[in-house]
């Protein structure tokens, strides 16, 4: 059963010999954090928060580009360009 704890994140519930304990929804996981090494940091802490176990392992790292050339050669020219990922 989940209830909501207010503010903080939702607790799994438990009933033990009449005495309800509440348990963080993550407890006992371990975790595989693929981010960059400098945004890991975060959502690490927030998983820990949550009783899991987070494991930092960056798989890719970000640089500025070498060029902007490619932009460059648009018509019209590009001011702004963005990146996403899921």
């Amino acid at each position: 059963m989940l209830i909501d704890a207010g503010a903080g994140p939702l607790l799994a519930a438990a009933t033990t010999g009449g005495l309800k304990v509440s348990l963080p929804p993550l407890l006992g996981r371990r975790i595989l954090v693929t981010r960059a090494a400098h945004q890991a940091g975060k959502l690490s802490q927030g998983m820990r928060a949550l009783g899991a176990e987070p494991v930092e392992v960056p798989v890719l790292e970000i640089h500025p580009p070498a060029s902007f050339h490619a932009a460059g050669c648009c018509s019209p020219p590009v001011r702004k360009l963005r990146f996403g990922s899921s």
